[in-house]
Parts: C-alpha cells; structure tokens; sequence
C-alpha cells in the first residue's frame, strides 16, 4: 500500500512538471514569434517616389556641395541633371553656363544659355548672361543683338531691366551705334536720374551726334547727379569747357 502511494506520488509530480514544462514552452514560443514578426517589420523597405522637381532639388543640392569641394565636372553632371527635370530652373542655367564656360566649353554654355531662355523668356538674367559670355568670346555685335531682342521684356523683370539698358548702352557706344546708345541711356535717365553715369553715357552719345545743346545740360546733370570717377569728371569739365566757349570764325584776308 505505501508502495502504491509512493508511485502514485512520483506520477503525479511527473505529470505537473510535464504539464509546466509544455507551458513554458509555449510561452518562448510565442515571444519568439513576436520577436520575429517586430524584426521583420522593422526590415520592412518603403519605396519613395520624387518626383521631377524633387529631384532637380536633390541633384541641385548635390551640385553645390561639388562645386564647393572643387569638384566641377562632377558639379556639371548634376547641374545637367536638374535641367533635365526641371528646364526652368533659372539659377542651374546660370551656374552650368558659366561652370562650362570656365572649362573652355564656350558653344556648349550658349546652347544651354538660350534654350533656358526660350523655357524662360522673360527672365533677363538668362539674357545678361548669355550677352556677356558673347561679349567675352569676341562677339560684341552678337551681344548687343541679343540685348536689343530682349529690350520688350523690359518691363517683366525690373530686377534686371537697368543691367540690360546700361550693357545696351555701352556696347553700342563702343560699337557706334550713337542711336542704340542714346536710346538706352535716356531709359537710365528717365529711371535712374540720381546717378551721374547714365547722364554722363547720354552726353557723350548726344556728343557724337552733333546735338551739342543737348550734350551740354546733360553733361552737367552729370555733375551735379555725381557717383562718377575723377577721370570722368576730369573729362566731363574739359568737354563743357571747350562746348561753351565761342569759336573764332576764320576771315578770308582777300
């Protein structure tokens, strides 16, 4: 009888600890599936679509930072790429114009320069641009083609509108297009009155024509406007003094 017992007693622990250990072993079972579904998710890869202009601010960006490392071809690459998404992207058009022209890739620049004109034609710092990189490569007719072309848009970017009148301005009075000259620096007059430069530039074109009572009061709002160099005033003072002094006739002694 105690023998029995004694058995039965031995069973009974066996059973619990059998039924203890199932458990426990579901228990880990379960963490572990937990573990390994928390570990998947966390792998988990979301795709990302940019679009176009994300991307052209992405490579934009990547840009700079080559071009600050002194990097410029790698610079060029990515500038190409911000055009390629987005062509109206007026500061890239600037940088890959004068980042090719630095690289001796002048036709390469100006291509890039007037296709980013016509996808902007009303920005006149693509014009600017473009008529000083003809300017620099020995086109200065060219140069100020290009400016008169883009004098009607003007009035649509302000910004730039004094640059391109006073660029106009002195490459026709360098090339002796009196017309052109006076034209342009009547525009810079009418606007910019207080600097003597833009009088200074109607004087000498009004000078050349012969319109010497023209020539006279502007070469003095000239003076009086002031924002000029000594060897311009110097000039300016020497030309009043020989317009207002009287010329002496010659008379045929017969």
């Amino acid at each position: 009888m105690i023998s029995k017992l004694h058995t039965d007693k031995w069973t009974s622990l066996a059973m619990m600890a059998s039924v203890f250990f199932l458990l426990f072993s579901l228990s880990v079972h379960a963490d572990n599936s937990r573990s390994s579904v928390s570990g998947n998710a966390s792998m988990t890869v979301e795709h990302v679509t940019l679009t176009p202009k994300e991307m052209a601010t992405v490579a934009y960006d990547k840009a700079q930072q080559r071009a600050k490392q002194g990097d410029m071809n790698e610079a060029i690459q990515y500038l190409f790429t911000v055009l390629d998404n987005q062509p109206t992207h007026v500061a890239a058009i600037n940088q890959l114009a004068a980042l090719l022209y630095g690289k001796n890739r002048g036709r390469e620049a100006e291509f890039v320069l007037r296709k980013g004109i016509k996808a902007n034609p009303n920005k006149l710092s693509l014009t600017l641009t473009l008529a000083k990189l003809l300017d620099k490569s020995g086109q200065p007719e060219a140069a100020l083609w290009v400016l008169g072309e883009a004098r009607s848009k003007a009035d649509s970017d302000p910004k730039h509108a004094s640059h391109l009148y006073a660029m106009r301005g002195a490459l026709a009075q360098e090339l002796n297009h009196i017309g052109m000259a006076r034209d342009s620096y009547q525009w810079l007059t009418t606007h910019y009155a207080e600097d003597g430069r833009w009088w200074l530039g109607l004087a000498v074109a009004e000078d050349k024509s012969g319109h010497i009572d023209k020539a006279i009061p502007a070469y003095e709002s000239a003076l009086s406007a002031g924002h000029l160099s000594s060897p311009s005033v110097t000039f300016i003072r020497d030309r009043l003094a020989l317009l207002t002094t009287p010329q002496e006739v010659a008379v045929d002694g017969n």
